[in-house]
């Protein structure tokens, strides 16, 4: 997620660790703890792009590296504090905060490698945007009104917010699949795979991707009291290399380059419409019923041991703002006409 919701929460964790009376020192620990993961954003080659995508949400974003990392982000506070407190006292506060980053960042749909080393999976559950205002306002509410007051109980009730805002973010999810499946099951298709997904900032409407018979379908799900589906699009799914250009030599950089690049974007690769030699990430697109990259890989076969280049898509088209807002408070409104009552 975002680093100010991140540093939030992590100085909330350190709040409820540690005692009334060093509720400040406590606080700004647990904050710098809880941002301390995403330094690896500095693990960056520039000519390779995509190291980046492997380094961030690695080895930091582990749990097995939080008790390093919180000892690490400890012994600074330590020389920074030096005799003012002990160093058990410090570390219990930046291990409560560092803790709360990864599982944090594997409740959104980006992918967190959790369990590395035994495993390079990208965790992601799928209940909350990676950025949501509404959490994050509330818990600074909460954040702020600890300090003041200087008591912890009003962090041990931010925690009891914070997780039943993802619970309902995993109920809200469910809700998506399911209308999902049904959906499916309308157009005469059996999914193969399928995730719901939060659009940006909200619980309300959702993407939905599924995949049957070698193509990737896109929907919208408006998820409030009345669930309303906006029907999306569809596009041949990247399988293999022979999909893309059978003269790429398995071996080559270019090929470990797609298939590294497959790992990131969950297998869900496709070509899109106006990007010649483009290969785009189907998670993501500024409307969630269309498939309009956000990011992707440029393929040059003509080189095929050099690396490839990584762009960002990420120019709003005149009245992208517009349908997002009519999307998520007018569903039914004329311009969805496509639109229809959840099945």
């Amino acid at each position: 997620m975002d680093p100010l919701s991140h540093g939030i929460l992590g100085a909330l964790a350190a709040q409820v660790a540690g005692k009334e009376k060093n509720i400040g020192v406590a606080t700004a620990v647990g904050f710098v703890a809880a941002l301390a993961p995403d330094l690896d954003v500095f693990i960056r080659s520039d000519s390779d792009p995509l190291l980046a995508l492997e380094f961030h949400r690695q080895f930091t974003h582990s749990l097995i590296f939080i008790p390093i990392g919180a000892f690490v982000v400890a012994l600074v506070f330590k020389l920074i504090l030096r005799s003012k407190h002990n160093l058990r006292n410090i570390y219990l506060w930046a291990l409560a905060g560092f803790a709360t980053h990864g599982l944090l960042d594997a409740c959104t749909s980006y992918g967190t490698q959790l369990l590395w080393p035994f495993s390079n999976r990208r965790v992601a559950w799928d209940c909350i945007s990676i950025i949501d205002p509404i959490f994050t306002l509330i818990l600074l509410s909460f954040l702020l009104g600890a300090l003041w007051w200087r008591r912890f109980s009003i962090a041990k009730r931010a925690w009891i917010f914070a997780l039943s805002y993802l619970a309902l973010g995993v109920f809200q999810r469910e809700r998506a699949g399911m209308i999902a499946v049904d959906l499916a099951a309308s157009r005469g298709q059996k999914i193969e795979s399928m995730r719901a997904m939060p659009s940006l900032a909200n619980l309300v409407l959702w993407k939905t991707i599924y995949e049957t018979n070698d193509r990737i379908y896109v929907d919208a799900v408006h998820i409030l009291f009345s669930p309303v589906v906006l029907e999306g699009v569809s596009t041949r799914k990247i399988e293999n290399l022979e999909d893309l250009n059978d003269s790429i030599p398995a071996d080559s950089s270019l090929a470990r380059d797609i298939e590294r690049f497959r790992w990131f974007s969950d297998d869900r690769l496709f070509e899109p419409e106006g990007r010649p030699g483009v290969l785009a990430d189907a998670r993501y697109s500024m409307l969630p019923n269309k498939l309009d990259p956000l990011w992707g890989i440029v393929l040059n076969p003509k080189e095929p041991d050099k690396h490839v280049k990584f762009e960002s898509f990420r120019n709003i088209e005149s009245g992208t703002r517009r349908d997002v807002l009519e999307m998520l408070f007018a569903p039914r409104s004329g311009r969805f006409a496509t639109s229809r009552d959840s099945l």
